[in-house]
């Protein structure tokens, strides 16, 4: 069982390496897969917070995890109503005005250290460059949807050659 074990995890980062790959490869499919994938994960995902909500609802602090719940239930719902389309669209407007938000904070870390005599030109220079970024997102979102398709395949990349190589690692525990 144990060496069972160690071949499933060896597969696993396999696969998770080879989607990278061809994620990296393809990055706007990705990038849709994702968008189709997003509302079944909600779905899913809200729906166990709910049940799970019945199990554990004596415990303190329970209806963080109903309420959880109930928005992943709302989310899935709206994703799946309004269509792919919508969804996209969602997930680069979420993207670009995450990327805004932290560039203009940026702007404001930028000025506090040229006030507190630090070098501050490089970290105002990437705060103007996020928010040109978040610009042509929200202008253009299929070169968002291309760009975050590019971040998910890299993410799965790596996330699977970590996983190999702590797979390899562990061979002693599955021995």
């Amino acid at each position: 069982m144990k060496f069972f074990s160690y071949v499933i995890w060896l597969l696993f980062s396999v696969v998770m390496i080879v989607s990278g790959v061809f994620g990296c490869l393809m990055p706007l499919e990705t990038f849709v897969g994702f968008a189709v994938l997003l509302p079944i994960f909600l779905l899913i995902g809200g729906l166990s917070n709910v049940i799970y909500y019945f199990y554990a609802r004596e415990a303190r602090g329970a209806e963080v995890i109903l309420v959880d719940g109930l928005l992943n239930l709302l989310f899935a719902w709206i994703f799946f109503w309004n269509g792919i389309d919508f969804t996209s669209l969602a997930i680069v407007a979420f993207v670009a005005f995450m990327i805004l938000f932290k560039g203009i904070l940026g702007i404001g870390y930028a000025f506090k250290l040229k006030k507190l005599g630090f070098g501050w030109g490089m970290t105002f220079f990437i705060a103007l460059l996020n928010i040109l970024i978040a610009v042509i997102f929200i202008a253009n979102p299929a070169v968002g949807g291309v760009t975050i398709g590019f971040m998910i395949a890299l993410m799965v990349l790596f996330f699977g050659i970590i996983s190999l190589w702590l797979g390899f690692g562990s061979k002693k525990l599955f021995g």
